[in-house]
């Protein structure tokens, strides 16, 4: 089903995933079509396994479908080698896991400053990170490593981490699925903030509804396809 947009900055055509397990052809994600406008926040909902997390893959080069187009900025991911899409994932994309994965041996300011080092942004990164962590209330754990870091501040530093290079679109994965409820909403409050100061794309899987009624759209996952809910 497509849901096209006069102004679409993402723009999803005929997109199919699936995988052989054996002798068994397992259809993940069958024609999907939609439009994401620039600086929408969009929540992909859907039960457990109904090709959400594949999604996001897709979306941000991590994966290759087997059919379809995935234009971003008039820019087809799906036709660019590996080193391409991994040169347009840092020029471009955020992202935000459920499983924080910050580098364990490098400090929160470390963690935070990795993205500009790779886009060899070095001089001021310093300053970037330590600015982004204490807007994010973590100026007094610069110097802490993960271990020594609860987990809603380990998240506080991989969402410093996603907007730090302010990327043009942020991809976050169950973004609060291994917080307690107060840190959360803490992680929810931070994310949209950032979302609108900085005019990104949001892009997020969830299943609690509560984080997507926050978006402005919902796309949800049924049997492989895509059913968009908006309000």
């Amino acid at each position: 089903m497509s849901t096209s947009t006069k102004n679409a900055y993402i723009s999803v055509r005929d997109l199919s995933r699936s995988v052989s397990m054996g002798e068994e052809h397992i259809h993940i994600l069958k024609q999907i079509d939609f439009d994401i406008e620039a600086g929408q926040s969009v929540a992909i909902i859907g039960e457990s396994g109904s090709g959400k997390s594949t999604l996001l893959g897709l979306l941000a080069g991590l994966d290759t479908p087997d059919k379809g187009s995935i234009i971003i900025d008039q820019q087809d991911i799906c036709r660019m080698d590996e080193d391409g899409r991994a040169a347009f994932r840092s020029k471009y994309m955020g992202f935000v896991f459920q499983s924080f994965q910050l580098m364990p041996t490098y400090s929160a300011l470390e963690n935070v400053m990795l993205p500009l080092e790779l886009q060899g942004s070095g001089n001021d990164s310093r300053d970037k990170a330590g600015q982004l962590l204490t807007r994010v209330g973590l100026s007094h754990r610069l110097e802490h490593y993960p271990h020594q870091l609860s987990g809603g501040e380990q998240q506080r530093v991989a969402l410093a981490r996603a907007f730090v290079s302010t990327p043009k679109i942020l991809f976050a994965d169950e973004p609060t699925g291994n917080l307690d409820s107060k840190t959360s909403e803490l992680i929810t409050d931070l994310m949209f903030e950032l979302n609108q100061e900085h005019e990104t794309t949001l892009i997020l899987v969830t299943h609690e509804l509560k984080l997507a009624d926050l978006c402005q759209r919902k796309l949800k996952l049924i049997d492989g396809m895509i059913q968009p809910s908006e309000h």
